[in-house]
């Protein structure tokens, strides 16, 4: 069994970091050129921080266990270990370097850079070597708890975790939280950990929840986006709904999200093939990128817009371009995606 919309979910959740930061980091280099750019801006790298990787830890929870339903908890370790973990340990320090770098345009002092306890945008990594940790040993209690929830409808579990996550401390402020230190906030932890769990009850109940989240995934969407764009409106307000408007934004808007790929890519592609193949290596490598492209619009005079995209499709085609002459056939490519593809 191969599930090629998750495939391709996990490919476009991660590929769209490169939108997300170009545009929650212009505002460093260029002002906004008036309200309606100001309002356009935040608008949108609000609305993709609100799903993205809730999503993304939904789907790294469903393969998770797809992966030892398939090969059995110790392989499933050794996959993360390899795909995981080695490559957090070697391009922590390399990004490290080239992330102050672009910021600088100077190579930061070795003092600068090791040691350090933020591991930046490789957070997640982080987050997900520990949560592999936490299935390897409580594989059999987790599944247990999966199966009881066969008789609670998906709906009312995403009313409740949207309800309560703005209970949990230090997950949502204004938007939700990231926790980059790797002595993390352990709110922003758990709020990832349920999102995983979310993954892992799918994938136990895969046969009758998979087409239950693609036929509501409109529905979802809709609500998703009403809960954002209330909490957009009055989220300078002060006022006690908007982060439940939020929550319920960030949990409708990754499930629907999630089901509108069952819906659309549901089938082989090798488009989106290559971008899943090519996703990893994206979003490791590209934030000193954009920090790169983004001086070179502010330099040029362009407005915030355009320096966005500029930062976007720069960045994404000397990300694709890299992978290919770089990764795809190199021992690069096996560390990052368990293969060397011949072409």
């Amino acid at each position: 069994m191969r599930i090629h919309a998750f495939d391709a979910a996990r490919s476009i959740l991660l590929t769209l970091g490169i939108v997300y930061h170009a545009l929650v980091f212009v505002f460093l280099y260029v002002e906004p050129s008036g309200l309606a750019e100001f309002l356009t801006i935040v608008f949108l790298h609000q609305l993709f921080h609100a799903f993205r990787m809730p999503a993304f830890f939904i789907v790294a929870g469903f393969f998770a266990m797809f992966l030892i339903d398939k090969r059995g908890r110790g392989a499933f370790l050794k996959n993360r270990i390899l795909r995981i973990g080695l490559p957090f340990l070697i391009f922590w320090p390399l990004l490290a370097i080239s992330i102050g770098w672009a910021v600088a345009w100077k190579f930061p002092s070795w003092r600068d850079v090791f040691p350090t306890s933020d591991t930046r945008h490789l957070w997640f990594l982080y987050f997900l070597m520990l949560l592999s940790l936490i299935t390897w040993l409580g594989q059999p209690l987790l599944s247990r708890m999966a199966t009881i929830q066969k008789k609670v409808p998906i709906s009312l579990m995403m009313v409740v975790l949207a309800a309560v996550t703005p209970f949990i401390p230090g997950v949502i402020k204004r938007e939700i939280e990231t926790s980059t230190l790797l002595l993390f906030h352990p709110g922003v932890f758990l709020f990832y950990f349920l999102c995983y769990l979310m993954g892992l009850v799918i994938f136990m109940q895969r046969d009758r929840l998979l087409p239950l989240v693609s036929d509501r995934s409109p529905l979802y969407v809709a609500i998703g986006l009403v809960g954002f764009v209330v909490f957009f409106v009055s989220q300078d307000w002060g006022v006690w709904f908007s982060s439940f408007a939020y929550s319920f934004a960030v949990w409708f808007l990754s499930v629907g999200v999630l089901g509108v790929f069952l819906k659309v890519a549901g089938s082989e592609n090798r488009a989106i093939r290559y971008v899943s193949d090519s996703s990893y290596w994206l979003y490791l490598i590209h934030l000193p990128l954009i920090f790169v492209f983004l001086r070179i619009g502010s330099i040029a005079g362009l407005p915030a817009s355009l320096t966005a995209v500029l930062a976007m499709s720069a960045t994404f085609a000397l990300g694709v371009i890299s992978y290919q002459l770089l990764v795809r056939n190199t021992f690069v490519g096996q560390l990052l995606n368990g293969t060397r593809h011949q072409t």
